[in-house]
């Protein structure tokens, strides 16, 4: 047998036969037996039960968004046949509405006025003067 031929094939069996101890080895190291099957079917039936308990939580979220639509379409009617009593047979207000006249409508908003920029140095120097301050 020629040499340079026999040295390739030599070494290409000696890879093959490390790579395959290598993987006896490794599979060796993974514990097997009934030990991780009961795991994994203890987490398969944690998963089972986790999905089933989404799946109620949606449907229980879907029911409770159908009753409040029910709810609204029902106040929404509600308001509707108040608005067509005539004003002497309507029931009063509750006080905390309190009486708005149904020609002005809503009032606008007054805008928003910040502090002045004394005031804002005001309060920067409040916070110097109480960070700089020892605590007691």
């Amino acid at each position: 047998m020629n040499l340079s031929r026999a040295l390739p094939l030599s070494l290409f069996l000696l890879l093959a036969v490390g790579f395959v101890v290598a993987q006896d080895r490794k599979s060796s190291s993974t514990p097997k037996g009934p030990g991780l099957s009961d795991e994994e079917n203890g987490w398969q039936l944690r998963e089972m039960e986790l999905m089933a308990r989404i799946r109620g939580l949606e449907l229980e979220l879907v029911q409770e968004r159908a009753l409040r639509l029910k709810r609204e379409q029902e106040w929404m009617e509600f308001t509707k046949l108040l608005a067509l009593l005539p004003e002497e047979r309507r029931p009063e207000l509750p006080s905390f509405l309190g009486k708005k006249d149904p020609v002005s409508g809503p009032t606008e908003a007054t805008p928003y006025v910040g502090p002045t920029p004394e005031e804002v140095e005001a309060q920067h120097q409040l916070r110097r003067a109480a960070s700089a301050s020892p605590p007691k």
